[in-house]
């Protein structure tokens, strides 16, 4: 009744997917591959999720302080 993916990132951390075919929220991850903690999330309720992919940025690298 779950769906999800992993994916290693090129900074190394993971980004972590998944999704509960019947109710619950989708959820993704991503996991510091130092600490092992989450360093960024996204919930989204009655979502069915099993893939997800890091984008870059949409700013340039000037706008960025």
């Amino acid at each position: 009744p779950f769906v999800g993916g992993h994916r290693v990132l090129p900074n190394g951390n993971a980004l972590l997917c998944a999704g509960g075919v019947f109710e619950g929220a989708a959820a993704v991850h991503e996991v510091s591959s130092e600490t092992g903690e989450a360093v960024w999330r996204l919930e989204v309720e009655g979502s069915i999720l099993y893939r997800a992919q890091r984008l870059p940025s949409f700013w340039y690298q000037e706008a960025i302080p």
